[in-house]
């Protein structure tokens, strides 16, 4: 299924690496490479494990466009919750992950990960969140 972006310039998602659950994809910005994404998927849900952007794409929203893309993607493969490791000390990276509409994952529901790093926060949007 292919998703298309609205922004531009034109933000996309490239498999870099796909297995049955790990999967990384470059974020494509004006056809270069801008940054990259790595999630795991499991049954209906996906945990985004790390994203990174070029500081020269920030703020112009190239990270919620991938973001919006790689949901709607896995949309399509029936997943109905996104879950986003957040790193403690990285208050920009909370803001973001809030201004998309995720909440903090409620205590006790962090469940998955099950390996999840004390120093980071579970950000969950969808069904349950």
């Amino acid at each position: 299924m292919k998703v298309e972006s609205r922004m531009q310039p034109r933000t996309y998602l490239r498999p870099k690496q796909q297995e049955r659950a790990k999967r990384e994809c470059a974020i494509v910005v004006a056809r270069e490479e801008a940054g990259v994404v790595r999630f795991t998927v499991r049954d209906a849900e996906v945990i985004i494990e790390w994203m990174e952007l070029a500081p020269e794409r920030r703020g112009w929203g190239h990270g919620s466009e991938a973001v919006r893309l790689l949901e709607e993607q896995m949309a399509g493969e029936g997943v109905k919750r996104v879950r986003a490791l957040v790193p403690v000390e990285n208050g920009l990276a909370l803001y973001f992950w809030l201004r998309l509409g995720y909440l903090p994952a409620a205590a006790g529901d962090a469940d998955w990960p099950p390996t999840q790093a004390a120093d980071s926060i579970t950000m969950v949007r969808g069904s349950d969140a």
